[in-house]
């Protein structure tokens, strides 16, 4: 088995939240194959994730945000 600890930084230009961090764990490890068989190989990850939000949802809280709306 390889263990695998890994960080990935997720960020967003539209939006002001610039700290997502996303820890990440893995392991690797290969079976043995049988007669005439050949090795057997599994990967196994687990993790946070993160959505993006979408330009339509960005410009829909521009919109409505109390301070842009236009009478």
């Amino acid at each position: 088995m390889d263990p695998q600890l890994r960080v990935r930084y997720e960020t967003q230009n539209a939006i002001s939240d610039h700290a997502d961090v996303a820890p990440r764990i893995g392991s690797l490890g290969a079976g043995r194959g049988g007669k005439n068989k050949s090795p057997r190989l599994f990967a196994r990850r687990l993790g946070m994730f993160y959505d993006r939000f979408t330009s339509d949802l960005v410009m829909q809280a521009e919109r409505v945000n109390g301070l842009n709306q236009s009478n």
